[in-house]
């Protein structure tokens, strides 16, 4: 009951059978389906885009961002996704997501970000949320990377490197194959977000990473939300490398 009413949302799309296709090597069918007429609008809240593989997973989610790097579109993951046969690096560390995420208690693994320009943030995404009218959440979903290095990069984590006006429920960060994801970056590092500001919300997180902020300040003074100045500080934590204002509830980190 907590998770339909917190962070699920009823799926509404009415689909109608299309076409099959026959892989004549394998021997394998796959059907075809399309919205009915009815149906609301793909991306929608209650007709969200389905992603099932690490290929359908960057497609979906960078066709639909816009060029300022922003995507509103409404997700739902179908199956567990490993990237093991994807080829390079996630191309998502650059969407500013402010849409909904749905992870359905799925599991993405094997995901690998190594970028050394210089970024204000990185991380599976680049930022969660983005203003009070657009804001992000993803819930309900377990990651484990191969490494996440953003040397040159301000804000960096797992999941991403900024979490605001956004949520996020029910995420899990753990080890690929008993080996602790490395997570490197250079002001605000944390094993699931780097910075959390402006109205955030983070509630049943758990992380199990080892965690690195490679930038050395030369005085000790204390980050203030929104005076800027990201790079002149060092920040880092298991779950999230600084906390400003927002709510955190239900965290775990080994």
């Amino acid at each position: 009951f907590r998770q339909i009413m917190q962070n699920d949302n009823v799926a509404l799309s009415v689909k109608n059978f299309s076409y099959t296709e026959v892989d004549e090597t394998s021997g394998n069918v796959t059907y075809h389906y399309i919205d009915d007429s009815k149906a609301p609008d793909r991306g929608s809240i209650h007709n969200p885009r389905l992603v099932y593989s690490a290929t359908t997973l960057e497609n979906e989610i960078l066709n639909e961002t816009a060029s300022n790097n922003i995507n509103t579109t409404n997700y739902r993951v179908l199956k567990d996704i490993s990237y093991n046969e994807f080829e390079g690096h996630s191309g998502l560390y650059k969407v500013i997501y402010a849409g909904n995420f749905e992870g359905n208690g799925m599991d993405i693994t094997g995901f690998a970000s190594v970028f050394m320009d210089n970024r204000n943030n990185g991380g599976l995404f680049s930022q969660i949320g983005y203003a009070a009218n657009k804001i992000g959440s993803v819930k309900n979903l377990s990651l484990a990377p191969k490494e996440i290095v953003f040397n040159n990069t301000n804000n960096v984590g797992v999941l991403a490197g900024t979490l605001k006006y956004g949520y996020i429920y029910d995420i899990n960060v753990d080890s690929l194959e008993n080996n602790l994801p490395s997570v490197s970056g250079l002001n605000f590092v944390g094993g699931i977000i780097g910075k959390a500001i402006n109205d955030f919300e983070a509630k049943d997180i758990y992380s199990n990473t080892n965690v690195w902020a490679v930038y050395s300040p030369s005085n000790n003074e204390t980050f203030i939300e929104g005076a800027g100045q990201d790079s002149a500080f060092s920040y880092a934590g298991g779950l999230i490398g600084f906390v400003g204002q927002g709510k955190v509830y239900n965290a775990h980190v080994k």
